[in-house]
Parts: C-alpha cells; structure tokens; sequence
C-alpha cells in the first residue's frame, strides 16, 4: 500500500469514526426523548386518573371523613394565563400532599418554599407532580416562578390546620 493510498485510507476511517459518533448521538437523543415523552404521558394519565370533584375552579379541602389518616391529598391544578385553577388547598399538619399539575396556555410551575416543592417547568399540554408532606401549620403562599407571573397574580393558599 503506498503512502497516497495510506492518506485515503485514514480520511475514510475519520469519516467513518465521524457518522458513527453522529449517529450515535441521534439514537442517544431520541431515547431521551422517548424516554421524556413517557414520563409525561405516565405523569398525564395520573393526572387524569386523580380528578376531584370538589370545587376546582377556586378552592379545594381535602379533609374528608371517608380517607384514611394515611391517604395522600391529591390536588388537580393547571397552570393558566397567570392564574392557577385552584386558588386555595386546605390540608392538615402531616398530611402527605400530591399536586399532579398541568399548563393550558404557556409555561409554567408551581412552587412553595416552605415545603421546598416545585414541579419542572412545563409547557401547553404536559404536567408534572409534586409531592410533599405538611409538616408545619400555617398559611403558605404557592407561586408560578416564570418571569413576572407572580408579581402578576399566579398565586395561590394552602393552609394547613
């Protein structure tokens, strides 16, 4: 083999190392996605699989004869344009506290600092959910953290008795 022939060889096992590393990448890429979309598809139908009757569009009480002291306190709320569904949750110190979220129109989040409780950002049509345990009485404030939309009224109140 001469060196002429040694050169081409060597280009070509660099273009061919180089598709590699591309293709490599794109399957690493679309099993991520794969696995993010199954995530939220997962985090959806527990969404959907959650629905409470009480009234949604401003307040929520989960405090019911009928659950066990052990239950978790499920909360629907969709994130809306700067606005939550559910203005206020009631729980009692101690209970567990699931919020299956979703957006309808934008980004958004929900977070409490004092429970150190947020969901991921998510956009129109995903969700997320939170869960966390009201260790302390108290009346909290939970917020959207996207840009000025909290300054814009995307607020809300769990008490906790």
């Amino acid at each position: 083999m001469g060196k002429g022939e040694l050169i081409i060889n060597i280009r070509n096992m660099k273009k061919g190392i180089f598709i590699a590393v591309i293709l490599l990448i794109i399957i690493i890429a679309g099993v991520l996605a794969l696995t993010r979309g199954s995530e939220n598809k997962t985090a959806n139908q527990n969404t959907n699989s959650f629905v409470n009757s009480a009234n949604t569009n401003t307040r929520l009480n989960a405090n019911t004869d009928s659950q066990s002291e052990d239950a978790v306190r499920i909360f629907n709320i969709t994130g809306e344009s700067y606005a939550f569904s559910v203005k206020e949750i009631r729980v009692k110190k101690g209970d567990l506290v699931r919020i299956n979220f979703s957006s309808n129109g934008g980004m958004h989040d929900w977070n409490i600092d004092e429970f150190n409780a947020s969901t991921i950002l998510v956009d129109d049509g995903d969700s997320d959910f939170v869960e966390f345990t009201a260790s302390k009485t108290g009346t909290f404030e939970y917020y959207c953290s996207v840009e000025n939309h909290r300054s814009m009224g995307m607020v809300g109140k769990l008490i906790v008795e």
